[in-house]
């Protein structure tokens, strides 16, 4: 773990295999819009937390990722929900439950039993599902969508800020440019076989200009009390891009 300038930067000690397949980041979108429509919650709202939470390059697109998992710090990024359970029941079964999952990040430890499985929170639209109603219950707690976003990643002020500033500012890249793709419905079923790709971590950052050191997602905090945030902010690091 390095820190740059303040912030708490943990490199990945492996990722295990990248196909940066746009049909699969196309189930996140589509499970942001269906929660969206569900829950009550901003399309954009949703579409910038998960870019907040996953987003990576995709053949030049920012898009999210569905089978991106975080175990105690450390960014692995599957290319099916098959490697991803399996990857993620083999950290738990090893007594690990410091874990974030899916396309919303959502951490095992604090709420995994609100799912019926690890594959029951690996599945896209559950995982939207009950992000979208977390972040609902935040907004009417503070009044607002940034502050919601906010409090999803952290109850320690300074690091909700952060937060906030970076999801911010994604929201305003999709305010201000076309969408990247139409929403539509993959041609493909969840966990069908990919081709295999040489792992490699991508050059692009996660914020155009965001600044030396500012990674992906999940960043060092501590949790106060009210609500648990749905990533683990007890551990350092993020899903780097």
């Amino acid at each position: 773990m390095l820190l740059v300038f303040g912030w708490l930067v943990a490199f990945p000690a492996s990722v295990a295999t990248a196909a940066p397949v746009a049909r699969d980041a196309e189930l996140c979108e589509i499970a942001a819009s269906e929660a969206a429509d569900a829950v009550g919650v901003p399309l954009d709202i949703l579409r910038a937390l998960a870019l907040t939470e996953t987003g990576r390059h995709l053949d030049g697109a920012f898009r999210p990722w569905p089978w991106a998992l975080n175990i105690q710090g450390q960014g692995h990024w599957l290319n099916s929900k098959l490697k991803a359970h399996a990857h993620a029941r083999r950290a738990i079964e090893s007594g690990i439950r410091n874990l974030d999952i899916g396309c919303f990040q959502i951490n095992h430890r604090w709420h995994g039993d609100s799912f019926d499985s690890v594959r029951d929170m690996l599945d896209p639209a559950t995982n939207a599902r009950y992000a979208a109603r977390f972040l609902k219950r935040m907004h009417d707690e503070t009044g607002s969508w940034s502050d919601a976003a906010g409090a999803y990643h952290s109850r320690t002020p300074e690091l909700a800020q952060r937060y906030r500033a970076r999801f911010k500012q994604i929201r305003a890249r999709l305010d201000a440019a076309p969408r990247d793709v139409e929403l539509a419905r993959p041609q493909h079923q969840p966990g069908e076989a990919r081709p295999e790709r040489t792992a490699r971590r991508s050059p692009y950052p996660l914020l155009t200009g965001g600044g030396k050191g500012r990674n992906g997602s999940l960043l060092s905090a501590t949790a106060r009390s009210g609500a648990q945030p749905l990533i683990d902010t007890t551990a350092s690091a993020g899903l780097l891009q």
